[in-house]
Parts: structure tokens; sequence; C-alpha cells
């Protein structure tokens, strides 16, 4: 992911412009630099696009940061979504994953229509039950990030009050897919084991699976801007 020559040399001039002491006094001239990070981050050309978020991240303000990353999700260009998204999840200490129904039991409870026996007993189902279980979300606690390796311990703190150990997992980055298994209190006072997957979509949102066990896998998502 190293950018070229030429795409140096414009990052280089780019970089000489910020670094003028006169630029970003006020709030126009803030917006203003922001701007111009915004538009080495779209540029045409992916060996700037990348110089650009290479810029700055050695810049190191996370306003700016973000403004590239925002723009990077959205690359079409593979390397620069793979280093945006290090960047983004780099920069997070928590992180909380949306759930939603698997379709298989939403198709089931379908099926019930108004007959509540049924549905009660639906609703008795391990497959439910965690459902239920994980209806708050599926959140993480970040630590040891590395933009370099791409990966990070994410220790599981849904449905727990602390951050322990036992529940320990390496998040791993490759391309624009993450992975991560551990364990997941997935009822109160019972975990499991589990494994994440989600992949980076085209409106900068992780999508996947959460698979807990033999369980049917709970689609989950978080927005990361």
């Amino acid at each position: 992911m190293k950018p070229s020559a030429h795409a140096s040399a414009i990052v280089a001039i780019f970089l000489l412009f910020i670094s003028n002491p006169a630029v970003a006094q006020t709030p126009l001239e803030l917006a203003s630099q922001l701007k111009e990070w915004r538009a080495v981050c779209t540029d045409p050309d992916p060996d700037v696009q990348v110089g650009g978020m290479l810029a700055a991240l050695n810049e190191g303000d996370q306003t700016i940061i973000r403004v590239c990353a925002g723009a990077g999700l959205n690359s079409d260009n593979p390397d620069m979504r793979n280093l945006s998204l290090r960047a983004v999840l780099a920069s997070l200490e928590q992180i909380r994953f949306g759930t939603d129904m698997p379709p298989e039991l939403a198709a089931a409870y379908e099926a019930t229509g108004s007959d509540q026996a049924k549905r009660a007993e639906l609703d008795q189902t391990r497959v439910a039950s965690m459902v239920r279980g994980l209806a708050g979300g599926v959140a993480f606690h970040i630590q040891e990030s590395s933009i370099e390796s791409g990966s990070a311990d994410w220790y599981s703190i849904t449905n727990r009050d602390d951050v322990d150990e036992r529940y320990r997992g390496r998040m791993t980055l490759m391309a624009d897919r993450i992975s991560w298994e551990g364990r997941v209190v997935v009822f109160p006072g019972t975990y499991d084991v589990c494994a994440l997957s989600a992949s980076l979509t085209d409106d900068a949102m992780l999508a996947g699976t959460l698979k807990c066990g033999q369980m049917e896998p709970l689609p989950i998502k978080v927005e990361l801007l």
C-alpha cells in the first residue's frame, strides 16, 4: 500500500500547504483545511488516496483521520478501503453491533399467524431466547489495536459489567472483512463460544453474522461513522 512517487509528490506539496501556520486560524479556514484533506483522500488516483490516508495517520489528528477514512470507506480502491477500515477500528475503545432476528426464525414466527400457542412454543426455543438475550446488541471493549497488523484484542462485554480476560478474542482484519471468536454471554449467567464475521458494506457499515455454538447465525451490523 505504499504510494507511488507521483502520489508522494502530491501529498508532500499538500502537507506543506496544511503545515503553514497561517492556515486553519478561523472556523472557515479550518473547514477549508478539512476540504483539502477530503479532496486528496478522494482523488481519482488511487495512489494519491492512499498517500493522503497515510499522511492523515501521520498527522495524528482524529478529525482529519475520520474525514479521510469516511471518504476511504466508500472508495472503490480496495487498498484505501482496507487502510480506512484499519484506521477507524484502531480509533475505537468500544464497539456495539446491533442484532436482527435470523431469517429462519422470522419466517417461523410469520408461519404461526394468530396461533398464540404456537408462538409461545416458539418463544421457548433456544434461538428465540438468544435473540432476546442479545436484543441490546453485541458489545466489545477494545485494547491493543494495531493499524499495521489490522488486529486488536476484543473483550466481549455483552450482558456483562466488566472486562474479563476469559472473554477476550483476537479481532483480525483481512481485506474488508473482520473476524473474531470468543466467549459471549448469550443468556444471563451463561456463555457460549461464538464466531463473529462481518464485511464492510457500501454504506460504511460492518454487516455479517454472529454464530454461537450450534445455533443459527444471528445477523449483526454497526455503523462505523
